[in-house]
């Protein structure tokens, strides 16, 4: 039914994009991750992911550079879970969502097949929101794919709130709007950068 529902939009509407977007606030007391017995958790740069990550994960090298933040999770010496924000002119740039000053959007976060099912991705968003919050941030951002579940089961349990849903048809390529639809309120409607392709945490 699905895939019935989707082959219909893109009839009607061409390619599309239909994201949540989550916020949460940063506060002094940030709650520590839970500790996981047998891995290490800590900021990171792109000679980690170069020398030490797992290859699943060592193409998010990308994500570093200026006005970017990276945070990950070692077993033993093997970097297995990553997460990177962007803020300032680099998230500028990409403008799925707009930032105010001492704001940064999650732009990534993933984990290695091999360490999944140890709950290392929401131990690793806490973790890193404490760590943004030592760097001066008050708020962070993050979209999600309407349909995936398990990031949606993550975020909502690390205690972020559902603040909008995005939708973007693109009309057959010629005539791209966004449309924001506030949790209350009424629609925003806008021309959006390019679209980016990402099915889950992204943008």
């Amino acid at each position: 039914m699905k895939k019935i529902l989707h082959a219909l939009m893109q009839l009607l509407l061409g390619d599309y994009a239909l994201y949540q977007v989550f916020s949460i606030t940063l506060e002094k007391d940030f709650p520590e991750p839970l500790d996981k017995k047998g891995f290490r958790f800590a900021e990171i740069d792109s000679r980690d992911l170069l020398k030490n990550a797992d290859p699943e994960i060592a193409h998010t090298e990308e994500y570093f550079g200026q006005q970017s933040y990276g945070f990950g999770i070692w077993q033993e010496e093997q970097l297995v879970s990553v997460c990177w924000y962007w803020y300032g002119e680099r998230y500028k740039n990409r403008g799925f969502w707009p930032l105010e000053f001492h704001e940064a959007k999650l732009v990534e976060i993933v984990t290695a097949d091999k360490a999944q099912g140890n709950g290392l991705a929401s131990s690793l968003l806490v973790y890193s929101l404490g760590k943004m919050f030592e760097h001066g941030f008050t708020r962070c951002y993050a979209r999600i794919w309407h349909s995936n579940r398990p990031s949606l089961r993550i975020f909502t349990k690390t205690q972020w709130q559902r603040i909008a849903l995005v939708f973007q048809p693109r009309l057959f390529s010629l005539f791209p709007l966004r449309v924001t639809f506030p949790v209350s309120g009424f629609p925003r409607i806008g021309t959006p950068p390019s679209r980016q392709a990402s099915l889950g945490i992204g943008g």
